[in-house]
């Protein structure tokens, strides 16, 4: 398990930093930035995806619904400024058994907006990808966030999506094994809820 409480408060700084990129977002348009966006969405699902392997084998484990002694760990604080940092939970001795955490994060869901594949059986890129897709057909949808982040992390498509040619509203994505299935549009709000949520919630 890697989840000490520094993974926690990393994934709290990397949703910092896309708020702030997004912000920048509405002033400036460059690849840079679009890197930047882009690393730390994958770098996040990768993380994020250890947090639910992590909450899966706690979960097959022997020690699931016993007591046992927990793993020391560090909270996620956030002071007024909206700074992070990390603080010795408080009122956990872990010297002694306890009953064993609930784990919010492995059955949580992710809101997407799906569009069909219309385009050549064969794949053959001749023109920009999401023509290659319906958009007059979307549909909005709810993937496990282990999914999403198979998605994220196995991208064969990969795009980021502006608001009116404005601010950085999400990416569109799809692994390798369904780009002839849908493509998947993330709205950037909805992973910053994500990472969030991660960071806020993990127990493992």
């Amino acid at each position: 398990m890697i989840f000490d409480g520094y993974w926690r408060l990393e994934l709290a700084q990397s949703k910092t930093r896309l708020r702030l990129y997004k912000m920048i977002s509405r002033f400036i348009h460059t690849d840079y930035l679009y890197h930047k966006i882009n690393k730390e969405i994958l770098l996040s699902a990768a993380a994020i995806r250890k947090i639910i392997e992590d909450e899966q084998e706690f979960k097959d484990s022997e020690y699931y619904n016993t007591p046992h002694y927990p793993m020391p760990y560090k909270e996620v604080k956030i002071d007024e400024e909206g700074n992070t940092y990390l603080e010795d939970p408080i009122g956990i001795d872990f010297t002694k058994p306890v009953d064993s955490p609930e784990l919010p994060i492995l059955d949580s869901k992710v809101p997407l907006t799906k569009y069909p594949f219309i385009g050549d059986e064969n794949f053959i890129l001749n023109k920009p990808i999401i023509e290659y897709y319906d958009q007059k057909h979307k549909e909005s949808v709810e993937l496990s966030l282990r999914e999403v982040c198979n998605q994220i992390i196995h991208s064969y498509v990969w795009g980021t999506i502006t608001n009116n040619g404005k601010e950085v509203y999400g990416v569109l994505m799809v692994s390798d094994r369904r780009k002839k299935d849908y493509i998947y549009l993330l709205s950037i709000d909805d992973w910053i809820n994500i990472l969030n949520n991660c960071a806020l919630e993990s127990t493992v």
